[in-house]
């Protein structure tokens, strides 16, 4: 199969699972559901959702606790996913906070950083919010001006940053800022 290694590395990661007589269907649709389960093991919050009572009913209720899927989504467990569906879903799992194992050994213990996503974890993409003070030479609050690639949101100033964002000094502003530190 064309996706055989990215099929086994979830596998490895218990991302999905093999059926009890370990056939795996990579052709057929999901469901709804099977893709909430997925993106509850993705994130690290698979204990909790066992935890909830397991598949499928405690990963939908972990899902919507964290805000991996949204609240308003009500759909029979049976129903296939559509493109829409998981552009939706995607969405919401990009924003949710990934669970990581902060205390190994007896007691083990989990927890969320904040702001550590997807995007943030494996693509080093932050969400920024906060009013827009500076951009390049033009400034709205005392202080040095910032060379044009730099922009300063709530007192934090972030380098080679590519876009315009003048029109949104003052304003309070949730921007995209990919690997760009401060």
């Amino acid at each position: 199969h064309p996706a055989y290694e990215c099929i086994e590395l979830l596998l490895s990661l218990g991302v999905v699972s093999k059926g009890s007589d370990n056939s795996f269907f990579p052709n057929r649709p999901i469901t709804y559901v099977e893709a909430t389960k997925m993106l509850v093991s993705l994130l690290g919050y698979e204990k909790y959702a066992e935890a909830q009572g397991g598949y499928p009913t405690g990963y939908l209720a972990v899902a919507v606790q964290y805000k991996i899927i949204p609240r308003h989504e009500n759909k029979p467990h049976n129903t296939i996913m559509t493109y829409a569906d998981a552009a939706v879903m995607l969405a919401s799992a990009m924003e949710a906070e990934v669970l990581e194992r902060v205390v190994y050994g007896d007691y083990e213990r989990y927890d969320t950083i904040h702001n550590n996503t997807i995007l943030s974890k494996y693509h080093d993409i932050y969400v920024v919010e906060g009013i827009v003070n500076a951009v390049g030479n033009a400034r709205i609050t005392p202080g040095e001006m910032l060379g044009n690639d730099e922009v300063d949101i709530q007192g934090q100033v972030f380098k080679n940053v590519s876009l315009d964002l003048k029109e949104f000094l003052g304003y309070t502003k949730g921007v995209n800022l990919g690997g760009w530190l401060s």
